[in-house]
């Protein structure tokens, strides 16, 4: 593939202050930086009044569908099609890269990049029913030059992780300290799992708050997306392997503006070294220098690819749009031009599918076998077998062996051409008769075979040996039982042993001594004991009062306006959810029966396939890989009819897709609706003052379906009427945690 130059792309944070020095173009694709009175000075002795920078695009109050649709979607597309790639941004600290990355994980039409990366991936994974996708994720964070696991176990520490490169150029980050392990890569199948993962890492990540940015961002954050994709039938069964880097950059900081002090300082200070170093390096690669200094910063040595190696690379540059920080912008502005300037060469990673070659091997040892097979009749030898002996021929060869011990025959008669096999079954008749022999002497000793916990007989034992017990019990526990002369000594308790705190002991009495004649209650009992007196509710009582809140239940439902309206919300939700689960089953059926259909069409064309290479090769001949095939007219029509079952499975999929979805919602709706009945019942019933206890919400019998409610649906305003937020809120919901609070700063640890 070509070069191509890295796509730059410019954000404009708004301000509420109007800015005058920064003009953005009205062909939206550059921007004007103007010298006016008042404003810092940004240009080099004062000899130019305006700079203009142009880039791929401009946005300036933009959402954040937009920004991906036009910076992020081509790059995270050929992902897929095994292409690398990488999506940074880039600017000072407060401009929004963590919002433009991540998000906003509150809101769900305010979700990032890398949210939205994720789903794109996976919808096109889905898409593929003839192939497989995998897909594995990793999130590394470099925090004051040291790099951190976040996907580890205990990501707060670091393992000694390093960067190395493979003969190809591949940049990777592996574990120093046990160079098996490197950097955790989490196997997800679902787009759920994989931003469960992503979550994850961001609840992890080093944030702190400063004069310009609540939650700023304190290191360099890498969330990688690792897939390896199999092509199917109707192309050459490549496996195509490729990664996606998205990137937080932690933003630079002029300690004058930010004010930070202590740790923070230390942090601000770690980062614009490496941001420096990165600059460097961008320039160099600019200028076309022969050496780069890659390996100078851990930032830099990850991100060797994207800048100027195997990788389509977008570079966002986040400015702050106010006069104030003029300085700042016109030096992210620089750099992004700089950037600009880079080429890439980005080639899709291929590799031969194992199974395609497991498959022509197999094909060469039958043609090899068929021809030894063919040297030795010609030779006159007589058949001689290459395979692995039957389970007949076997028995045969022991049958031989076992006369061969017993003298009935001689040498001559066991086969030289089973030389291996015959050891072998010399070797199982030797353990066997061993096993035998001790079985026999351990029987004539009057002994049993040792095992532990087992109490072995003394020859010496007198009268207290009677039962089989040594004088060793003597140091043992509890009391033998004589009751039986045939069973087991495992010996008795004695009464001082039993525990004195037990749950159904007498505690008034005195010592602490059980009752003989007491008997435990079980957990039910208990749970329904009086607290007052510990005697159990009477079950009448119990009936009575689940009986009292069922009937107070159905009057609120049917009787009261409140009740009545959400009941019939809930009834009219249930048929839906009735008739959409039916339509499912119908469309499973028929996505079912299209990639079974898929399936056998694949394995005939695979079978004409096998059957043809092998008719036109001649044995023992090598089939060359990179060979052009050529099909018959049978194969034509199988592959046409594949790609119409492809497409019938596509169509059905699609209608799936979106009906699930629509079903999620109105379960989830459903849900919120269920709970709110039942909350409106427990502020009615306890308005009515019927029970004390009533706050323990209904009893059991007709609302015990209600009961069951999803505790974690979200509320209706996070759906949105948006079929893709049910895997973005499940995932939350999985990790159970959001981003820390502004001023929260997790500490790392060295190991």
């Amino acid at each position: 593939m070509p070069k191509t130059n890295v796509r730059v792309f410019l954000r404009l944070r708004p301000t509420v202050h109007s800015c005058e020095s920064i003009v953005p173009q009205p062909d939206g694709k550059s921007v004007c930086i103007q010298n006016r009175k008042g404003a810092a000075r940004v240009t080099d002795g004062a000899q130019q009044d305006s700079l203009l920078f142009k880039f791929d695009g401009v946005y300036q109050n933009v959402g954040q569908d937009a920004i991906f649709d036009e910076s992020a979607r081509e790059v995270v597309d050929s992902v897929v099609s095994g292409y690398n790639g990488t999506i940074f941004a880039y600017g000072q600290t407060g401009a929004g890269k963590t919002l433009t990355m991540s998000g906003d994980p509150r809101v769900f039409n305010q979700r990032g990049i890398t949210p939205r990366a994720l789903h794109q991936i996976f919808r096109a994974a889905e898409s593929k029913p003839e192939g497989s996708v995998h897909v594995r994720v990793s999130y590394l964070e470099i925090y004051n030059e040291t790099m951190y696991d976040l996907l580890a176990d205990a990501p707060g520490s670091s393992n000694g992780l390093t960067v190395t490169e493979d003969a190809n150029g591949s940049v990777e980050v592996r574990c120093s300290k046990g160079a098996v392990r490197g950097l955790t890569r989490r196997s997800v199948a679902s787009e759920e799992q994989a931003l469960a993962c992503f979550f994850e890492g961001e609840a992890a990540r080093s944030t702190a708050a400063h004069y310009l940015n609540a939650a700023s961002s304190r290191s360099h954050c890498i969330f990688t997306v690792h897939v390896e994709a199999e092509a199917g039938v109707g192309a050459a069964e490549k496996v195509t392997s490729s990664k996606l880097h998205l990137v937080d950059l932690a933003g630079s900081e002029r300690l004058k503006k930010t004010h930070v002090t202590g740790e923070s300082l230390r942090e601000a200070t770690a980062i614009n070294k490496s941001l420096t170093f990165l600059e460097q390096v961008v320039n160099a690669l600019a200028k076309n220098q022969p050496h780069v200094t890659f390996r100078q910063t851990k930032l830099t040595s990850v991100l060797r690819d994207a800048l100027g190696g195997n990788c389509r690379t977008v570079l966002l540059a986040c400015c702050w749009a106010d006069d104030e920080f003029l300085e700042e912008t016109l030096s992210t502005l620089r750099f992004a031009a700089r950037v600009r300037s880079l080429t890439t060469t980005a080639t899709v990673s291929e590799k031969t599918d194992p199974a395609t070659v497991i498959r022509r091997l197999e094909r060469q040892v039958v043609e090899l076998k068929q021809e030894l097979a063919m040297k030795d009749t010609l030779s006159g030898k007589g058949r001689v077998s290459y395979s692995e002996p039957s389970e007949g021929d076997l028995q045969e060869l022991r049958g031989k062996i076992s006369r061969f011990l017993t003298g009935d025959c001689g040498l001559d008669a066991l086969p030289l051409d089973s030389i291996k096999e015959t050891y072998r079954l010399f070797k199982e008749l030797h353990v066997k008769a061993r096993t035998e022999l001790e079985k026999d002497l351990a029987t004539a000793r009057g002994s049993r075979p040792v095992s532990q916990g087992t109490f072995l007989q003394s020859p010496a034992s007198g009268s207290g040996s009677a039962n089989g017990i040594t004088s060793a019990q003597s140091n043992g526990v509890g009391e033998v039982e004589q009751n039986s002369s045939r069973s087991f000594p495992v010996g008795e308790a004695p009464t001082e042993a039993r525990p004195k705190d037990a749950v159904y002991l007498d505690r008034s009495t005195a010592g602490g001594a059980a009752s003989p004649k007491a008997a435990p209650l079980n957990g039910t009992a208990w749970r329904n004991a009086d607290p007052q007196n510990g005697s159990p509710e009477s079950p009448a009582a119990r009936e009575t009062e689940a009986e009292r809140k069922n009937r107070a239940f159905l009057q609120y439902k049917h009787e009261e306006p409140e009740g009545r309206a959400a009941n019939d919300r809930l009834q009219e939700l249930s048929n839906k959810i009735r008739e959409a689960r039916l339509t499912v089953r119908e469309l499973g059926g028929k996505v079912n029966d299209a990639k079974h259909e898929i399936d056998a069409l694949k394995q005939t064309l695979d079978a004409r396939r096998g059957a043809g290479q092998g008719a036109r090769a001649p044995p023992g001949a090598d089939v060359p890989e990179d060979a052009v095939e050529v099909l018959d007219e049978e194969q034509f029509k199988l592959l046409q009819q594949s790609k119409a079952a492809k497409a019938a499975y596509r169509q059905s999929f699609d209608q799936l897709r979106a009906l699930r979805a629509d079903l999620e919602h109105m379960e989830a709706e459903a849900a919120l609706c269920r709970q709110t009945l039942l909350d409106g019942f427990g502020r009615w019933f306890d308005s009515q003052g019927l029970s004390p206890s009533s706050r323990e919400g209904p009893g059991t019998g007709s609302i015990e379906a209600l009961q069951r409610a999803d505790e974690g649906v979200e509320s209706e305003t996070s759906f949105m009427g948006d079929h893709e937020s049910h895997a973005y809120f499940a995932a939350q919901k999985a990790v159970g945690t959001q981003r820390g609070s502004p001023t929260h700063k997790t500490t790392r640890r060295v190991l």
